[in-house]
Formats: C-alpha cells, structure tokens, sequence
C-alpha cells in the first residue's frame, strides 16, 4: 500500500459518533471565546480598544492551542471542561457586567444595539476556527477518528463543518436590489479560480482525496460557487424564501429517495457519475444557505429591527434550536439515519439545529452581560475573512501533508500537537494580513 493509498484509508470507513459528544468539542470554541472576553477585561487591546499585538498575540496563542488541545488529545475531556469553563466565565463576566449597568442610558443601548452584531460575528469565526484545525488535524492520529466524516450514515465534528460555513454565508447575505451584477462575478470568478487550482494541485502533488466526500473532480469551493449563484436569485421577502426552504427540502429529499443507491454506488464510469455527491447535494445546500438568509433576518442589526436585548427574543431562538432537535429526533425514532454523503433531510435538519444551538449559545451570553459591542479583534478579522483564511488553512494542509508522513506520529506524540498548533497559529493570522491589505475573500 502506498502512502497516500494508506492516507485514504485513514479517513473513510469511519461512522462518526454521537450529536452530545460532537456538540461538546464544537463548544469548546464559544467556551475560548467566554474566556477571552475575561483576558480582554485585562488586556483592553484584545476587544479593539488599541492595537496592542502583544496582547493581540497572546489571544492568539490562547485560541490555538486551546482548540488544538480540544480536538485532539483532550477530546475525551472536552464536555467537563467545557462545562466548568463556561461557568467560570459566565460568573466572572456577570460580575462585571453588574458594574457596566451603571453607565448612562445612551451607551447602554449603544451597546444592547450591537450585541446582536456580535454574536453573529463570534459563530462565523468560531465555526470556522474548529473546521481550520480538523483539515490538518484529521490526517494525524492524535485527531479522534469519532470526529472525522462519516462514510455514508452517521454524524461527527467534520460533518457539521461544511454546514456551518454554507449556514454562516447566508447570514451576511444580502438581497439582489443591494448588490451589483459585478460584485457577483467577482465572487464567482474567485471561486472558480480556488477550485480549479485546488483540483490541479491535488492531482498534480499525487495528494490523497477522499471522493466519497465530493466526487472526483468536484470539491467544495465548486459547491460555493453554486450555492453563491443561487444566492443571487434569491427573494427579498421572508415569506418567499420561507417558501424556497420547504420546496429545497423537499427536492433533495426525492433526489435521495431515486438517485441515493446511485450516489452510493461505486460507478465513476462518467463526468456525471464521478462528481455525483457534489452535483446531487446542491439543493440540500442552498436549502442551508436560504435558512441562514431567514435566520439573519431575525437577528439582524439594522434600525427597527428587534433587539437581541429583549429577553424574549433570545427565548425564541433557544427555542427554535430546540423545535429542530424534536425533528432529528423524530427522524432518529423513525429509523431515518442522518448521511452528508446523501445529504438528506435528517443530516440538513441536524447540521442546522447545531449551528443554531452554537448561534443561540452567544445570543444567551451576549444578552447575558450586555456589555460587549464588538466581537474580540481576532474573532471580527476572521470573520470578515473568512473564505481567505479557508483557503490559506486548506494550501498549509496540502504542504504540511506533502512535506510530512503525518500517520508517523503517533496519537500522543507532542510534535504532531506541536505542527497542528503552529499551522492554526499561521492560518489564523492571515486574517490580519487579509485585512491589512484589504484582500476581499
């Protein structure tokens, strides 16, 4: 067996594992995002205040590491940890948050206003923190293989990535009427350019692939290259686009239901054959896409519109997470197996109560201490940048994989730790040089 035959057998076969135990390593991200509001108390720089990259930097180490470690070698205890951390820092931020309530009213409801703005910007990051650190991490055996994606049923840390960042785009979607024809061909000319060049290069450096993921020739900036085309004509009404969710789940479901033994076939005889699970998912994909636009409507923050500070409104949106845990579970109860590969309603219906469960974790902590009225500057950078900062963490993966036999390492070893965290350190930080010369991705 070859080494990137060996590579690929690494990461398929696998059945991922349970939604409590995915849940608890993608809360770690909210759980170092609590925390760095407590370092930021400390050190002002961090929340924007100044340009301090010394303290910028020591944030930066502390969301490294911190992610590496519970993705990694301290997966198993992630969910105690998790816990502990978010009392901790939900008890240190309330205390202060008491002493903030004295400020005037105008400031009050300067920064009540922008709460809202925060926590969006804090998910976006956070979601793409955690998927950063699994592309490298999974091809190293400290990386659990309960984490990485599933083979065809079964639901893992992995699977929800892909979700969370097709979610994530539609919260800052914008209506046609506010955009330009340009704009779009912009956006899709990038996208055709990195999966084009994504394609070449991993075919041209001989690199593992895992086809049961996209198809032969399609990758995942080919289905963001759709899904933004789709984005385009999309209608500005809620009820419409309310409307659109229905009938896309409904449409993917009936594709699952005639073509998912094709899907789960072994056929590549033909170009359409050989990229089916990309072709065959873009419906369930633009489906997330036009929920995020309906979520985003809620909490958008724009005159007139609700404020997170209403006590009421964060209710809703726990609530609604949990309206759509029920349906898993019905699904779950009716024998209805979640699959990314086929892309089907029990996996679109799961992907989305996480990511709103995520979403409605900062809500509750954004309205919890009503003190916070930007986003951490690390946080608001990748956030802004963060198709860019994808890209870099995807070009790292590739030179690390190439230069490296990444299953040498065994899944204690302190030097695999050590290269997962130095290149998080370094694909992070391209969101500042993204920003600083104002790079649009």
């Amino acid at each position: 067996m070859t080494t990137r035959e060996e590579k690929e057998a690494f990461v398929s076969g696998l059945n991922g594992t349970t939604s409590i135990d995915a849940g608890a390593a993608i809360l770690s991200a909210p759980a170092l995002f609590f925390f760095s509001i407590i370092v930021s108390s400390v050190f002002p720089s961090l929340a924007g205040e100044s340009k301090g990259w010394t303290t910028t930097g020591l944030h930066l180490l502390l969301v490294a590491v911190g992610q590496v470690y519970f993705l990694t070698v301290g997966a198993d205890f992630s969910l105690a940890a998790v816990v502990a951390a978010l009392l901790l820092s939900c008890l240190a931020l309330f205390l202060k948050s008491t002493k903030r309530r004295r400020n005037d009213e105008r400031k009050r409801e300067k920064e009540e206003e922008c709460s809202r703005a925060g926590f969006v910007t804090t998910f976006r990051a956070a979601s793409i923190i955690v998927t950063i650190v699994s592309i490298l991490a999974v091809d190293f055996r400290i990386y659990p293989r309960r984490y990485a994606k599933c083979e065809v049923y079964g639901v893992s840390v992995m699977d929800g990535g892909v979700g969370a960042m097709v979610f994530s785009a539609g919260l800052v979607w914008k209506p046609q009427a506010q955009r330009g024809g340009r704009a779009l061909f912009v956006s899709l000319l990038q996208l055709f350019l990195l999966g084009s060049v994504r394609f070449f290069a991993v075919q041209g450096a001989d690199y593992a692939q895992h086809v049961s993921e996209y198809g032969v020739h399609w990758n995942f900036f080919a289905t963001l290259f759709f899904v933004k085309l789709f984005s385009y004509f999309l209608p500005s009404s809620f009820s419409g686009r309310s409307s659109l969710v229905v009938f896309l789940m409904g449409m993917q479901a009936v594709i699952v239901q005639r073509f998912g033994q094709f899907v789960l076939s072994e056929d590549r005889s033909n170009i359409i054959a050989a990229n089916k699970e990309g072709i065959t998912s873009l419906p369930g994909y633009c489906c997330m896409l036009t929920f995020g636009t309906l979520y985003a409507d809620f909490v958008r923050t724009k005159r007139g519109a609700r404020k997170l500070t209403s006590g009421g409104t964060v209710v809703q949106l726990c609530l609604f997470s949990t309206l759509l845990w029920v349906i898993y579970a019905a699904f779950s109860l009716a024998g209805i197996e979640a699959s990314r590969r086929l892309l089907n309603p029990p996996y679109i219906v799961w992907a989305m109560g996480g990511v709103t469960t995520f979403l409605s974790a900062f809500s509750v902590f954004h309205y919890a201490i009503g003190m916070v009225t930007v986003a951490p500057q690390l946080w608001q950078r990748i956030s802004d940048h963060q198709l860019g900062t994808f890209l870099i963490a995807n070009i790292l993966t590739g030179l690390v994989n190439v230069s490296l036999d990444t299953l040498s390492f065994s899944a204690t070893s302190i030097w695999a730790f050590s290269i997962v965290v130095i290149y998080t350190l370094a694909a992070l930080s391209s969101s500042f040089l993204l920003h600083t010369f104002r790079i649009p991705l």
